[in-house]
């Protein structure tokens, strides 16, 4: 019996120390692989393995690893609290997490993380960035952003502060009190003496409306030219053009008047402001003796010609523009956030803490359909947007962008306003105003009519039917009743508006209307800007004590009293603004852009409450 049970006992020990050796091999190639799809195929192989538990423990760590937050940090911290892994961990989740805290951008999610991650090597920055967001970047008074920066060097928010303590230094330094016309007309433009006095008469009667005093100057040699803070050069001239053909398209035969105007301080190597104008004549409507800029269709010339208007080296405020890929249609910030939107319905989110190096920290994209989108807003911390297809609304999750909500045209109509009411949306559009409330997907019908236009600020709605403005509230609506009817001229053509604090702003067809609603139960027309006078005018904002117009000039400062224009900044994003803080985003074609006001408002009145 002896003899034949030792060779049994033998083989079930080769067994196992075969079955070891197996077990040792596999776990050796899991933890080169080192992925969880390695870990799980030795677990499956290998239930009984010494090795099980650790296996367990790494797989948990590389998803944990993979996707990092701070709620599954703590789940691990409690599950494996004495493991090795937790040394390589805690700085990958750390970094991981503070992304997705700067992915919010909000003052819960840096305190969450400072709760979190109290011993954290990102604490200052997050501290930083907290307090930042607490003060609104405290309304660009200078001491105090300096003070900001010197107390949380590190914070995201840091260097955008000393730029912009650097910005007002610089306006006090280059301030422009008066300017050098310098006339340049081509000898060979017909009536060259008369389209010269011309240029010199308008020139003067533009800057006698401002502070700032002209003085013409005979060129750049003059002597004079030292004595003044700004040179203002006109070029013109005129020649014939032939006819051509090209991809398909022809151009006739004429004469073409190109004009350019460029504003600089002696010395500097960019300009303040440099703009081309051109205007075309059939070669039948040529007059050998007349300048075309004076001539029958001069007008329309005229009509697009402008001068620029600059205080200071107003350039400087505008920070180089960030390629958005495709074309923007609109923007909303949400705090440092700018939300992108594109016309098929998609977005981006561009991080502008540092407005001068834009980071895009999440996209979504819808599926590809024939809709079309033209406005974006930020509804409690969602984002709707809306357009001619209806209206959506996306959730910002760890994870990505979201979908929660979508109302098509068919069941609402086409939308040009979406508003928070605190605990709702309400939406305006073809089919009138409509209530969304929270957790519901059917709106209730509070205007029946047409909405053209729609904003809400202090508990009041105002809202654009026919040729009429109203004011009521969301309790008086809800009886079918408006408080006051305010009437604008039928040829106005209303249909946007918004309004900050006490100025409500009505955009028309082709001009612009300030209300003032500091008694919303009575709102007076203040004033209208037109067209001829400030060019096509795309989107308004009012803040501290500015008004600022986004036009086909490019944007217009102005004070709210007078709505007089004070400066004129050239930008390539031209069709729509938000702002956060003392800082406007600006979209148009592929371009972002983004213009410290701070040196245009520093000084001024607290900033309105917005919407």
């Amino acid at each position: 019996m002896r003899s034949i049970r030792r060779p049994a006992v033998m083989v079930i020990v080769v067994l196992l120390a075969f079955g070891c050796a197996s077990s040792s091999k596999h776990w050796d190639r899991a933890l080169k692989k080192d992925s969880p799809g390695g870990y799980h195929r030795f677990l499956r192989e290998n239930p009984r393995s010494p090795h099980a538990d650790e296996a367990k423990e790494r797989l948990a760590f590389s998803r944990l690893k993979k996707h990092p937050t701070a709620e599954s940090y703590a789940e691990w911290r409690a599950k494996y609290p004495n493991s090795p892994l937790n040394q390589e961990l805690r700085p990958i989740v750390e970094d991981r997490v503070f992304e997705q805290v700067r992915a919010r951008g909000t003052v819960e999610a840096y305190r969450e993380f400072l709760a979190d991650f109290p011993d954290s090597t990102h604490v200052d920055r997050a501290r930083g960035n907290a307090e930042y967001l607490v003060e609104r970047g405290f309304s660009g008074d200078p001491s105090e952003l300096a003070a900001f920066a010197d107390r949380h060097p590190t914070s995201d928010f840091a260097d955008e502060a000393l730029r912009s303590v650097s910005l007002i230094q610089t306006r006090r330094q280059r301030q422009i009190r008066s300017i050098g016309l310098i006339l340049v007309v081509d000898p060979g433009t017909p009536g060259a003496p008369q389209l010269t006095r011309t240029f010199a008469e308008r020139a003067g009667a533009h800057y006698a409306k401002s502070q700032v005093r002209l003085i013409r100057l005979e060129g750049a040699t003059d002597p004079r030219a030292a004595e003044v803070d700004a040179l203002l050069t006109i070029e013109h001239h005129e020649a014939k053009v032939r006819a051509e053909m090209s991809e398909g398209l022809s151009s006739s035969a004429g004469i073409v008047a190109t004009t350019k105007v460029t504003l600089t301080r002696p010395g500097d190597t960019d300009p303040i402001r440099s703009d081309e104008f051109s205007h075309k004549v059939a070669l039948s409507d040529y007059k050998d003796d007349q300048s075309i800029a004076l001539g029958a269709s001069g007008h329309s010339y005229w009509n697009s010609f402008f001068f620029a208007d600059a205080t200071w080296s107003n350039h400087l405020a505008t920070h180089t523009e960030f390629d958005v890929k495709k074309s923007g249609v609109a923007v909303e910030m949400i705090d440092y956030h700018a939300a992108v939107l594109f016309e098929d319905g998609s977005f981006e989110l561009v991080d502008l803490s540092d407005p001068a190096e834009p980071q895009v920290i999440s996209r979504y994209v819808r599926p590809r359909d024939l809709t079309r989108w033209e406005g974006v807003r930020s509804i409690n911390g969602r984002i709707a947007i809306f357009g001619g297809d209806g209206f959506e609304l996306v959730e910002l999750t760890a994870g990505g962008p979201k979908r929660i909500l979508s109302l098509d045209r068919a069941t609402i109509g086409s939308i040009v306003a979406v508003e928070s009411t605190g605990d709702g949306i309400l939406l305006a559009g073809s089919r009138g105003l409509m209530l969304l409330e929270s957790g519901s997907n059917q709106p209730q019908q509070l205007v029946d009519q047409a909405v053209l236009g729609a904003a809400m600020h202090g508990g009041r709605v105002y809202f654009v039917v026919g040729s009429s403005l109203f004011t009521s509230s969301l309790p008086m609506l809800m009886r079918k009743k408006a408080e006051n009817e305010l009437r604008i001229s039928s040829g106005f053509g209303p249909g946007r508006i918004r309004v900050w604090g006490t100025t409500l702003v009505v955009m028309g067809d082709e001009d612009v209307l300030l209300v003032d609603v500091s008694r919303p139960m009575a709102p007076r027309i203040r004033s209208r800007i037109t067209r001829v006078d400030r060019g096509e005018i795309r989107d308004a904002i009012v803040l501290r004590g500015r008004l600022y117009l986004l036009s086909d000039r490019g944007l217009l400062v102005s004070n709210v009293a007078d709505a007089h224009t004070i400066d004129m900044v050239g930008l390539e994003a031209l069709n729509r603004m938000s702002f956060a803080g003392r800082h406007l985003v600006m979209v148009g074609g592929t371009s972002l852009q983004v213009v410290d006001t701070t040196p245009f408002t520093a000084g001024s009145s607290p900033a309105n409450t917005p919407r």
